[in-house]
């Protein structure tokens, strides 16, 4: 259940029952937000922006985690940088749906310090720090 272009979502209800006429479908179409989603029976809150949550543990050794959540279907890029702001790698790149993600960070053969984890897209840029302490 995705937004067109223009924020209308659109989507194919199917009604079960023991009837030959079994499912019965209807069109839904509206204007709006989604607010959650079910996955397993379980509703997920879908944020209402972008957003990169401070990594945990912080500092670390030598994993780390970082959540991050898009309000629609977006293409996303973690990047980490060290202090100099020399790029040490991508960390994700890929098209996500709208909600919450999470990716980890093993970074068992850098040097301790200070880096920046730098989350993008179109629209959107955001950095965090992260401490590596060996």
């Amino acid at each position: 259940f995705a937004p067109t272009a223009e924020q209308i979502y659109l989507d194919t209800l199917r009604i079960y029952n023991n009837t030959p006429e079994s499912p019965y479908r209807l069109a839904v179409a509206g204007r709006g937000s989604l607010l959650s989603v079910r996955d397993a029976n379980t509703a997920i809150a879908i944020p209402r922006e972008f957003y990169l949550a401070q990594n945990y543990p912080n500092p670390f050794n030598p994993t780390t985690n970082f959540e991050f959540g898009v309000p629609t279907q977006s293409r996303v890029t973690v990047r980490i940088h060290d202090i100099t702001g020399r790029a040490i790698g991508v960390l994700f790149d890929d098209l996500v749906q709208a909600g919450r993600h999470h990716v980890v960070w093993n970074c068992d053969n850098c040097s301790s310090g200070l880096y920046f984890v730098s989350m993008s897209g179109t629209g959107f840029h955001l950095v965090r720090k992260a401490t590596l302490l060996h």
